[in-house]
């Protein structure tokens, strides 16, 4: 009876170990996806920043101009048509709205699991 009791409690310890494996798993992958998304969020708030700094010596071109570099090279899902600029006085609105999806390829399917809304903006003085 008590060899019988040894080996149940040793199948529920694999089952435990399966159970918490897959689990990590998931999360690391999780992370690993999702991690990103938030980095270059915030590295596109420190570019705005920036902008906002040197716009007034800059036109809203070429503050255009150089965001689009900086959306290609982080890879943002967002096109420079989407950026709002707003001057009035010596003050500058810049912002974007942007989404980032995370999703998963399964048997030649792309699954959706989660839509991300950014709203990246930064307000100055020059």
């Amino acid at each position: 009876m008590n060899k019988e009791k040894h080996h149940s409690q040793r199948g529920i310890g694999r089952i435990t170990l399966i159970f918490f494996g897959t689990l990590t798993t998931v999360a690391v992958f999780c992370g690993y996806q999702i991690l990103p998304f938030y980095y270059y969020h915030y590295e596109l708030l420190n570019q705005l920043e920036s902008l906002t700094r040197i716009a007034g010596v800059e036109t809203d071109q070429s503050i255009r101009k150089k965001l689009d570099y900086h959306l290609k090279k982080m890879q943002i899902p967002a096109d420079i048509s989407d950026v709002k600029i707003n001057r009035e006085g010596n003050k500058i609105h810049i912002s974007l709205m942007y989404k980032e999806i995370f999703y998963i390829k399964y048997r030649g399917k792309v699954y959706d699991l989660y839509v991300f809304p950014f709203h990246a903006e930064a307000v100055g003085s020059f």
